[in-house]
């Protein structure tokens, strides 16, 4: 869950904002799917420690050759700060989020470029996330996915080599 603190003040401590076999209970619902205020992103992986990389500008063209999968999504900021949460988070809210999980990025919409950066085996995850102002929205309903596969080639976890988008 990507999103700026001040993007969810709305929602109230303790509340379940993703029941179960339910769509997202408002207001989450429409900063995820219409505002692009808040971001779900997927990863299918079972893994539980995930190493994130905030870029200010476009990833290198070195970065994407060698990430295993990349994902794209628009996010609004607001307040200067980004936090990076739980995918579970809006089951029990809470406002409180750990000043280590949030970097700081100006106000404005951006454009933001995921990349699943391959890793060694038992590593933690890790994803680059490349942030650009943009003038116009992206298409997207705050739902992009980075698909996550093992591979029986090497045992070890790998990323699906495949253009990973919420469209």
């Amino acid at each position: 869950m990507i999103c700026s603190p001040a993007a969810v003040r709305a929602l109230k401590e303790g509340d379940d904002y993703m029941p179960l076999s339910a769509p997202l209970r408002e207001p989450l619902r429409s900063l995820v799917e219409k505002e692009q205020r808040v971001v779900l992103l997927g990863t299918g992986s079972p893994e539980v420690d995930y190493a994130i990389i905030p870029h200010a500008g476009p990833a290198s063209r070195a970065a994407r050759r060698s990430a295993a999968a990349e994902g794209r999504f628009g996010l609004h900021v607001d307040g200067g700060r980004v936090c990076v949460r739980d995918g579970y988070d809006p089951m029990e809210w809470t406002g409180r989020v750990p000043r280590r999980q949030t970097f700081p990025l100006a106000d404005g919409y951006y454009g933001v470029q995921a990349l699943w950066v391959d890793r060694e085996p038992n590593a933690d995850m890790t994803i680059l996330m490349c942030f650009e102002r943009r003038a116009r929205r992206l298409p997207g309903n705050g739902w992009p996915y980075l698909g996550y596969s093992v591979s029986r080639r090497d045992g070890g976890h790998r990323a699906a080599r495949s253009e990973s988008s919420d469209t």
